[in-house]
């Protein structure tokens, strides 16, 4: 029986401060990329793509990159400029337009910890793929590599996390 069991599901945010884990951000580009075929709605999906580490004491992770699409935007006004890096969801000005809003340590954790899940919930890379959408043998070589992505990032985020590791992953986020 493990030392959570039974106990109401923790928050991951709530973890994330415990911990004192903070995300340093920087936008790299905006972009229009074209939808997959067979989604609704716009013919481009306008993309954001950032780099982010997160770091806690001496430690640290990196996410070479990261995605945010027009969800995590707000309006601003016509005459502020982005002026990056962005520190722990510090900004320095604005752009024209809308304004990405930059992810914080629990938003690339709670990815990257849901990716793992869905490792973890399937028997193997078949099972993975048929979950997770994929099916057609077109897509096999998509399916190895961001298969074999979500594997190589257990051990670096295991050692990143240490000792809480499984209550991040077991958390609500």
């Amino acid at each position: 029986m493990s030392e959570d069991e039974g106990r109401p599901t923790r928050k991951l945010d709530e973890i994330v401060q415990e911990m004192g884990i903070k995300a340093s951000t920087v936008l790299l580009s905006r972009v229009e990329r074209n939808k997959p075929d067979g989604m609704p709605g716009d013919d481009l999906w306008s993309v954001v793509l950032w780099y982010e580490t997160i770091h806690r004491e001496r430690r640290e992770y990196t996410v070479t990159s990261y995605h945010t699409g027009k969800g995590n935007r707000t309006q601003s006004s016509p005459h502020k400029h982005f002026f990056g890096p962005l520190v722990n969801g510090q900004t320095r000005g604005g752009s024209f337009g809308d304004v990405p809003v930059p992810p914080t340590a629990t938003d690339v954790l709670g990815c990257l910890l849901s990716d793992i899940s869905t490792v973890n919930a399937s028997q193997d890379i078949i099972d993975w793929a048929m979950n997770s959408g994929y099916t057609s043998i077109k897509d096999m070589f998509k399916v190895q590599s961001t298969y074999g992505q979500i594997l190589a990032i257990i051990g670096p985020l295991k050692e990143f996390l240490r000792d809480r590791y499984e209550a991040c992953l077991d958390a609500e986020w």
